[in-house]
């Protein structure tokens, strides 16, 4: 019996020699997600894993711990609403955005209507007030630029003995709020200037001679008065300026209302109105009467594209 318990007592011993390991743990990695404290020694752990501390999946990022960043599953992912006129595209869940707003697309103001935005309704002012004559739906189809072309001599613009394309140009712009305004041009405006520029040149240089100067003496006498010669000064007083400003044309301002056929035009709303008939054909708009001052039967105009 007492050999046996001895026994017993020796294996017990033994076993316990085996398992220690008679490390110290001085050194110790501390706890993480995953691993409890561990002994770099000899790999004894103490307590427990910490556990991950997970974030939530956003749009751009998946499940995450805080502590190791590890992830887990996918990001959500976006969910886009179009952009408006007045907000870019952008993100119900997290508010990003990407890109700009479209910007309102403005339709002027008429009778009937504010300006008003086409895409989304949004107004902005008042309705036009006018004459209670016009409506801007009524005239909708004949609004904008047209223009007509018409041939003139120069002895018809009192420009005796000039050279240079006289295809003069009426531009009439009916527009949504009852004004109706007629401006002048002419076909091809730097030829024209050119021309007259050449013109003025001749015209200068024989007011000089009717006084005994030379051209030499007359671009002398120029530059003492003005800095240039002739051909300079000449140039100069035709730079930027219109076939309007040349020939003194100012641009005429009407009102007008439309009634069944017929155009009705005064200089303002207290005139008495005249009517025109007129025929809309496509982008042709043809007047029952000459406007241009050359005696025909009809004025034909084409609208005029942006």
């Amino acid at each position: 019996m007492k050999k046996t318990y001895l026994l017993t007592v020796l294996v017990l011993v033994f076993a316990l020699a085996l398992s220690a390991c008679g490390c110290k743990h001085e050194t110790w990695i501390d706890a993480d997600c995953i691993t409890p404290k561990t002994c770099t020694e000899c790999g004894a752990t103490e307590g427990e894993a910490l556990g991950h501390a997970w974030t939530d999946a956003t749009c751009d990022a998946p499940k995450t711990c805080e502590t190791c960043g590890e992830t887990e599953g996918e990001a959500l992912g976006h969910a886009w609403t179009d952009a408006t006129c007045e907000t870019a595209k952008t993100c119900e869940t997290c508010g990003l955005t990407d890109g700009e707003a479209l910007g309102h697309d403005w339709q002027d103001a008429t009778t009937e209507l504010p300006k008003t935005c086409a895409t989304c309704g949004a107004t902005e002012g008042e309705k036009i007030t006018t004459d209670p004559r016009f409506a801007t739906a009524a005239t909708a189809e004949v609004q904008g630029k047209w223009v007509c072309e018409a041939p003139m001599s120069a002895a018809e613009l009192g420009l005796e003995g000039f050279e240079g394309d006289l295809t003069m140009q009426i531009i009439m712009d009916l527009g949504n709020d009852g004004t109706f305004g007629i401006s002048f041009g002419i076909a091809d405006e730097e030829a024209f200037n050119s021309a007259m520029t050449d013109y003025l040149v001749k015209s200068l240089y024989a007011e000089f001679e009717a006084q005994g100067m030379s051209k030499e003496e007359a671009d002398e006498a120029m530059k003492l008065a003005y800095g240039m010669d002739v051909q300079g000064y000449a140039a100069a007083a035709m730079s930027g300026m219109s076939f309007g400003e040349i020939m003194g044309m100012a641009d005429i301002k009407l009102v007008y209302y439309v009634e069944g056929d017929e155009i009705f035009l005064g200089t303002d709303w207290n005139a008495e109105l005249e009517p025109t008939k007129y025929v809309l054909e496509g982008d042709t708009l043809t007047l029952s009467e000459d406007i241009t001052g050359t005696s025909a039967d009809s004025t034909v105009f084409t609208r005029m594209t942006e």
